[in-house]
């Protein structure tokens, strides 16, 4: 931080610009700001974000210190116009980050990097009972990084992508695809509204209270690979600690090549974990797994390789 490159130094600090870009670096408390074209701003400290919109355009903020986030809005869903928020320091705490007005978004991604925490300003979403008003984040695709602590959002989404240094929890308003969703040493829980397919989740250190839960309110959960600990069986060892739990509305599947026991693959594998406990609520389980104990319970049969 170099305090000579700060353009505005006040408590609170108000900008417009009616018809171009938003370009500049702050000192202050709180923010709200209006562009046309985009907005970047750089804060010296810890700041909050009243209302930062651009009506068509992207949106970067980085601060030195905590973020806090009542509303920020790039109001044209397009894949240009993003969003990005980032602490050098400090958690980012968020009530509403948007593309687009309407309910979801189609082509405007969100990029949320903390140094600290990501956290959630506002009630909790409850996938069995759909509040649009506890959403935190709207965006095509959300990618949320938590560099030292841990994550906890409520997102309306069609691809999720985090990495958190201490776990995750997860609540998504609709179908989502968790293209990667990794904790370093906690636990992982995400659930959806609706189908949730998992490329990749991972609860990198093997410990019983990292464990990972995966639940729909309605639809299928389709599986890849989900993993506790790194290589092979659970932290490379046949006897680990982590559990993995899913719970799906429909059907529990697999998605990737089937596993042939008489011809051993560990990529085919889409559960590594300790314990392993599946539900189907109203359809059928088939997954390929590499656990010391399983439970199940299905509606329309059950497949376990």
């Amino acid at each position: 931080l170099n305090p000579l490159a700060v353009n505005l130094t006040a408590d609170n600090v108000n900008l417009t610009a009616r018809n171009g870009l938003i370009d500049i670096d702050t000192r202050v408390k709180s923010v709200n700001s209006q562009s046309a074209l985009g907005t970047q701003i750089d804060e010296f400290n810890a700041a909050t974000l009243n209302s930062v919109i651009a009506t068509n355009g992207a949106i970067r903020v980085a601060s030195g210190n905590t973020l806090t986030v009542d509303l920020v809005q790039s109001t044209t869903d397009l894949q240009l116009n993003a969003i990005s928020l980032r602490t050098a320091a400090g958690n980012i705490d968020i009530d509403e980050v948007r593309i687009g007005t309407g309910g979801d978004a189609a082509a405007g991604d969100v990029t949320i990097d903390a140094a600290g925490a990501v956290t959630d300003l506002n009630t909790n979403l409850n996938v069995f009972g759909l509040v649009p008003a506890a959403v935190n984040v709207t965006g095509d695709n959300v990618n949320v990084t938590s560099r030292t602590s841990t994550i906890d959002l409520d997102t309306r989404a069609n691809s999720i992508n985090s990495q958190s240094a201490l776990g995750t929890q997860i609540d998504e308003f609709n179908a989502v695809t968790l293209n990667s969703v990794v904790a370093t040493n906690g636990a992982i829980r995400v659930a959806s509204g609706d189908q949730m397919t998992v490329t990749f989740v991972q609860s990198v250190t093997d410990a019983q209270a990292n464990g990972i839960s995966l639940t729909t309110a309605a639809g299928d959960v389709r599986v890849d690979v989900v993993k506790i600990g790194t290589d092979g069986d659970a932290s490379g060892l046949d006897a680990a600690t982590g559990d993995v739990t899913i719970n799906a509305a429909g059907s529990i599947s697999d998605l990737n090549s089937g596993l042939d026991v008489f011809a051993l693959n560990p990529a085919a594998v889409n559960i590594t974990a300790d314990n392993v406990n599946l539900t189907a609520r109203t359809g059928a389980i088939d997954v390929d797994t590499r656990v010391n104990s399983v439970n199940s319970q299905s509606a329309l049969g059950t497949q376990i390789d």
